[in-house]
C-alpha cells in the first residue's frame, strides 16, 4: 500500500469502530445489527463517491443521483453527530478519570449506559435538524453580499464600479445545471462591470460536467470574466479546466494579469494558480511575482487568488485587494466554529497591513449539501472613499 494511504485509512477504521460504538448504544443487545448498520451507512457515504469518481457520467442517472443525495445527507447527519459525541465522551472520559482516581462514582454502569444512550438519541436529533435546514439553505439561492473596499479619493470614479464574484461551486454529482442556471440569473441582474471566479468551478471531468456548466457561458460583464484555478481543478485536469473555463467565455489568469480601464481608472487584474498546483503540475506553480508584472501603470492591482493563505505575499508584492474563496467559510456548523484554527482569515472582509482581503464563502457546496448557518452567496464588491478624518 502506498503510504499516502496509510494514515487516511487508520483514520477511517477508528472512524468505522467509533460510529460501531456509538450505533451500538442504540442497540446494546444487538452487537452484529450494530456492525451491519455501521458498514451499511459507510457503504452508502462512500460507497457513491466512488463510483463517480470510476465513471462521472453516471450522475445523469436518476438511481446515481438519488443515491449520491441519500449518501449525502446521511455523512451531514453523521459527521454532525460524531462530532458532538466526541466532545461530550471526551469530557466524559476526563469525568471518569477524576472520579476513578478519587475513588467515588456518580452512577452505577448500568445507568451510565442509560444516560449516555439517552444523550446519544438527543445528539442524533440535533445532528437531524442541522442536517434538514442545513440542506434546506444549501438548496436555496445563494445569499447576495454586499461588501466596500475603502479607497483614496483620487480613485472615486471607482465608486460606480460594481465586481460580482462567485467562487467553488463543486459542479458534480449534487450540483448540476438547474443550479448553475439560478446562480447566472442572479448574477446578470446586478449588471456587473466584471465578473471574477475565485476557484473550484467543478468536481468531475470537463468532458462528464462541461453540459451542466453551460449556463456560464450566459454571464455578461462589459470589462470581462476572469478566473482562476482552485484546488479541486487538479484533481480532474486542470489544463482540461482552463481550456474549459476559456470556452465558457472567461478568461483565465495562470500567474498572469490583464489592465482594463474603468473611467480612466487603471486597475491590474491578476490571478494566481492555486498554492497547491504545483504538486499536480509544475508549470501551474503559483507565481504572485510573475502575476503582478506589467510595464504598463495601473491604479489599483486586484490579485484573484483561490486560497486567502497568499495575503502576505500579495502584500508584499503591492497588491491592494485579494479576492479569494476556498474555505467555504466552514460550510456549517458546527465546523464554522472550528475553521479559525486552520485559516486566520475565512470569511469576510479583512485587511492586514496595506491589503484587503475578501474570502467568498462559497457559490455551491462541497460534502455534504449542508449550509446550516453559514450561507452560500455571490459578492458585490464595491467600493467606498475613505472619509477624511
Amino acid at each position: 500500500m502506498h503510504r499516502f494511504w496509510i494514515i487516511p485509512t487508520i483514520v477511517l477504521l477508528l472512524l468505522i469502530f467509533y460510529t460501531n460504538f456509538k450505533v451500538g448504544q442504540f442497540l446494546p443487545e444487538c452487537k452484529v445489527l450494530a456492525m451491519l448498520i455501521t458498514l451499511l451507512l459507510f457503504a452508502m457515504m462512500i460507497g457513491w463517491e466512488i463510483i463517480y469518481r470510476y465513471n462521472v457520467s453516471l450522475a445523469d442517472n436518476l438511481w446515481f443521483r438519488a443515491l449520491a443525495w441519500t449518501g449525502s445527507t446521511l455523512l451531514g447527519i453523521w459527521v454532525t453527530f460524531i462530532l458532538f459525541s466526541l466532545l461530550i465522551d471526551m469530557g466524559y472520559l476526563v469525568f471518569l478519570t477524576v472520579t476513578k482516581l478519587n475513588n467515588f462514582s456518580l452512577f452505577t454502569p448500568m445507568q451510565n449506559s442509560i444516560l449516555f444512550q439517552r444523550i446519544s438519541i438527543v445528539i442524533f436529533i440535533i445532528a437531524l435538524l442541522i442536517a434538514g435546514f442545513g440542506l434546506k439553505t444549501a438548496l436555496s439561492v445563494p445569499k447576495i453580499i454586499d461588501i466596500f473596499v475603502p479607497i483614496s479619493g483620487k480613485l472615486s470614479s471607482l465608486q460606480e464600479m460594481k465586481i460580482v464574484q462567485i467562487s467553488d461551486l463543486h459542479v458534480g454529482a449534487l450540483i448540476r445545471h438547474d443550479y448553475i442556471e439560478n446562480v447566472v440569473q442572479e448574477v446578470n441582474k446586478l449588471k456587473p462591470d466584471l465578473i471574477v471566479f475565485t476557484g473550484d468551478v467543478a468536481d468531475g471531468t470537463v468532458q462528464g460536467l462541461i453540459k451542466q456548466l453551460q449556463p456560464l457561458a450566459k454571464l455578461y460583464a462589459p470589462l470581462g470574466k476572469f478566473y482562476v484555478t482552485g484546488n479541486h481543478e487538479y484533481y480532474w485536469g486542470a489544463k482540461q479546466w482552463v481550456n474549459g473555463m476559456r470556452e465558457l467565455g472567461f478568461t483565465p489568469l495562470i500567474n498572469e494579469n490583464q489592465i482594463i480601464d474603468f473611467k480612466g481608472v487603471k486597475i491590474l487584474v491578476a490571478g494566481v494558480t492555486d498554492v497547491s498546483a504545483g504538486q499536480f503540475l509544475p508549470e501551474h506553480k503559483p507565481d504572485i511575482q510573475q502575476a503582478i508584472l506589467s510595464n504598463e501603470h495601473s491604479d489599483l492591482k486586484v490579485l484573484l487568488s483561490h486560497s486567502p493563505r497568499t495575503l502576505c505575499e500579495a502584500g508584499v508584492a503591492g497588491f491592494d485587494l485579494q479576492l479569494s474563496g476556498h474555505t467555504h467559510a466552514g460550510q456549517f456548523f458546527p465546523f464554522s466554529l472550528l475553521l479559525p484554527l486552520a485559516h486566520k482569515y475565512h470569511n469576510g472582509l479583512n485587511c492586514q497591513d496595506d491589503i484587503w482581503l475578501y474570502v467568498n464563502s462559497g457559490t455551491g457546496s462541497w460534502g455534504p449539501v449542508n449550509r446550516f448557518g453559514v450561507h452560500s452567496e455571490i459578492t458585490v464588491i464595491g467600493f467606498r472613499e475613505e472619509a477624511k478624518i
